[in-house]
């Protein structure tokens, strides 16, 4: 990477937000087909989740971190704060990179960027819940330090037990 491709990890604000939806969107529409390659629903699922986030980051409620090439967001983490058995852990609902910046460490750059958030405010865990067939992500996440701790497992009800 030169110069002019510095990415920058920050915060983001309604500001950025707004400034950036486009981009925004069209990575919540990847992260989409990644892990349900068959669904319906991407726009639906892309613009309800670009909502959610700007709610939550207007309240306050959510960690939505930005990796940032000049002004343009270009990889995104969003998180929040949640107790699990009466320990507040932070949850990590999405990270995803823009396509033509992957395989340059943002992704690592994001996450350790939220792990030294949870390490400065006192919290002891992080969590994120993947698609299993997602070998990128789960490989990103393994080298990180995540550990498989449950598995979510799921049945469609029409099918009997044999």
């Amino acid at each position: 990477m030169n110069d002019k491709e510095k990415i920058d990890i920050r915060f983001v604000g309604e500001k950025d937000l707004n400034n950036n939806a486009e981009a925004i969107v069209d990575m919540f529409r990847e992260n989409y087909l990644v892990s349900f390659p068959d669904g319906d629903n991407v726009d639906e699922f892309k613009f309800s989740k670009f909502e959610s986030v700007k709610k939550f980051v207007k309240d306050g409620s959510a960690i939505f971190v930005g990796a940032y090439s000049g002004d343009k967001i270009v990889g995104f983490i969003w998180a929040y704060k949640k107790f699990f058995f009466g320990e507040e852990r932070i949850h990590i609902t999405a990270i995803s990179v823009e396509s033509s910046f992957r395989n340059r460490g943002i992704g690592r750059r994001l996450i350790e960027f939220i792990e030294e958030y949870t390490l400065n405010n006192g919290i002891e865990f992080m969590e994120l819940v993947v698609t299993s067939s997602n070998d990128r992500a789960v490989n990103l996440y393994k080298k990180c330090g995540f550990n498989v701790t449950r598995l979510q497992l799921e049945k469609k009800s029409v099918e009997t037990c044999r």
